[in-house]
């Protein structure tokens, strides 16, 4: 498993060094319970926020009702019809970060001019869309290596203990971020 508050806290970190403060995370769905992968970015997000130390920045959600590409897009594009669209987009993952991105796309927004946007996962949509995704990835060199380590902790243990591994993701910047926009 990649940590995901730290994955976020990566990604939050990044927005806000290129100087964006409103915020948006969209994560389809139900509700926080505080377990599932988009409870713990929104873990992350807040504990940024709180490291920060900033009172200027504004955090939004937008919830599509499922991750499919017609509910994210729909639902992007009402919140770009409301206008003043947040400048710094974190995606639960890069197919919604890339379905967020074309619908803001289709209604005039240009990325990364005028908003950027960060994914999750490193996947193969972070690479074939453009502008390409700024994205969060594990690395799998590491979960290669930790893999092998518990097949043979395994081979060595016949009665091994059931553990959780957790990997350390890292932030891969590519051309869907860049500097906040100046609004009047």
């Amino acid at each position: 498993d990649v940590d995901m508050i730290v994955g976020t806290e990566l990604a939050v970190e990044h927005l806000l060094e290129l100087g964006h403060r409103s915020l948006m995370l969209i994560r389809p769905g139900k509700p926080d319970t505080g377990s599932r992968p988009r409870d713990r970015r929104s873990q992350g997000i807040h504990k940024t926020l709180k490291r920060f130390k900033r009172d200027d920045i504004h955090m939004e959600y937008l919830l599509p009702a499922t991750p499919n590409f017609d509910d994210v897009y729909d639902a992007m594009r009402r919140r770009c019809a409301k206008g003043n669209v947040p400048t710094g987009i974190l995606g639960s993952n890069d197919h919604t970060a890339a379905t967020a991105m074309a619908a803001m796309i289709d209604a005039g927004l240009r990325v990364p001019d005028d908003v950027s946007i960060i994914g999750f996962d490193n996947t193969r949509y972070a690479t074939i869309v453009r502008p390409a995704l700024t994205t969060v990835a594990q690395t799998h060199l590491n979960l290669g290596r930790r893999a092998i380590e518990t097949v043979i902790s395994a081979i060595r243990n016949p009665d091994p203990k059931p553990t959780c591994i957790t990997l350390a993701p890292e932030l891969v910047v590519r051309a869907s971020t860049g500097p906040a926009p100046i609004r009047s």
